[in-house]
């Protein structure tokens, strides 16, 4: 009952008078907004009064909650996916600060919908998990990157089986040796592992100043290579992003080409693709004044670009012909001024969950289908927007000629 009443909630009128700080200072009521593969259920966290956050599930007309999961006080559920159109899998871990003294415990989960079937996979008190890859063509399965405290952050690739959390070792990789740690995975978007970045520690295993970085490919008759960067700076930065939608091209943020202490490039990261084919590395985007923040995705997790923000939110595209790009441009006009996501898509591209939010907007889902959005829930809707100010991004040059950015809020 507490979930179905979140849906029907709405920003209340305008108070005669300011409204108390707890209103801003306050947690998200509602967060975490995904849609099942086949678009007929949404899942979602809300937090209870006790500092528990659960997991709801409901139908995606928005007319039914089918299952709601808590564990109690100070308990959370975050992190959940859909592995497929039956079986969600979330984190759930006990959140009382970082003070306590107390060790927090977490555990990987596995349920269905319905909350049937509820299974413990992994408790991360020696060992993690990170899901690399849902598998379209195997809905029993994710590939998944599995650490131990022992490893020293050495990450092994595992099949994991969704119903029961059997993991299956897939082997050793070719570079993986005693010295140097294999500290990334990336699957491409059949489930085919295609990239290992290692990392040598250097003679001092606690001064990162000494580490060296390097990127491996299996190239397409499938022997692993050494990606040669010609690397500027030691060690360089690098996030890994994804791949294109026919898999050809990766994409991973770095640092890598920029000397330290450049005064022109000055080292922020920029988005670098990788063909598989012609074996070319290049240099898609930087901003000189700000690093790029990560991935814009489609339907198929690939990547259609990336998002930054020099003040205000920005997008860079590779293609803007794409017919999930142009979708994405339209959801921002229709909220202009605002910051406008995509969450997660259904299978087929046709439906999407949409996050809105600004200055005066903290936060409001829709769910996309058939050409119309229809509203799922607010993030805040105690609060009422005639209480926010406007924050506008300027930009200035301080008197040694260092340019600055700020933010200027001016009251409603």
């Amino acid at each position: 009952a507490a979930a179905c009443t979140l849906f029907v909630l709405s920003p209340s009128l305008s108070m005669a008078n300011p409204p108390p700080v707890e209103f801003f200072a306050g947690h998200n009521k509602i967060q975490n907004v995904v849609i099942s593969p086949d678009g007929k259920h949404i899942a979602f966290n809300y937090e209870e009064d006790n500092n528990e956050v659960k997991l709801a599930i409901a139908t995606s007309d928005l007319s039914e909650v089918v299952h709601v999961l808590g564990y109690g006080e100070n308990h959370h559920l975050s992190g959940h996916f859909w592995a497929n159109n039956e079986r969600i899998l979330t984190s759930e871990s006990r959140n009382t600060g970082n003070l306590d003294g107390r060790q927090t415990r977490g555990q990987l989960l596995g349920l269905n919908y319905d909350g049937k079937k509820r299974t413990e996979f992994l408790s991360s008190q020696r060992s993690g998990i990170r899901v690399l890859s849902r598998l379209r063509h195997d809905p029993e399965h994710v590939m998944v990157g599995k650490f131990h405290f022992a490893d020293e952050g050495k990450i092994s690739l595992n099949l994991m089986n969704v119903n029961t959390g059997e993991l299956d070792y897939q082997g050793s990789l070719p570079m993986e040796s005693s010295e140097t740690t294999l500290s990334a995975l990336a699957i491409d978007l059949d489930g085919n592992l295609r990239i290992a970045v290692e990392v040598d520690p250097g003679r001092n295993e606690f001064d990162n100043e000494d580490d060296i970085i390097s990127l491996h490919f299996k190239d397409t008759k499938g022997k692993w290579r050494e990606l040669d960067l010609d690397q500027k700076r030691s060690p360089g930065r690098f996030q890994p992003l994804g791949f294109s939608a026919d898999n050809r091209h990766y994409y991973f943020m770095s640092n890598f080409d920029v000397a330290e202490n450049d005064p022109v490039k000055r080292g922020t990261l920029g988005v670098f693709s990788f063909d598989f084919e012609d074996e070319e590395l290049v240099l898609e985007y930087r901003h000189p004044d700000v690093d790029i923040l990560g991935a814009i995705e489609g339907p198929a997790g690939e990547v259609l670009g990336v998002r930054y923000e020099p003040g205000y939110p920005e997008d860079y595209f590779f293609d803007t012909e794409n017919e999930h790009v142009k979708l994405l441009q339209a959801f921002k006009a229709t909220f202009p001024n605002q910051v406008v996501s995509i969450p997660n898509y259904t299978d087929d591209g046709k439906s999407c969950i949409v996050f809105v939010r600004s200055d005066r907007n903290p936060g409001m889902y829709y769910i996309y289908n058939e050409g119309r959005l229809k509203h799922v829930a607010s993030t805040q809707p105690d609060v009422d927007s005639d209480w926010l100010g406007t924050q506008e991004a300027f930009t200035m040059m301080s008197r040694d000629g260092v340019k600055l950015y700020g933010f200027l809020t001016l009251p409603p």
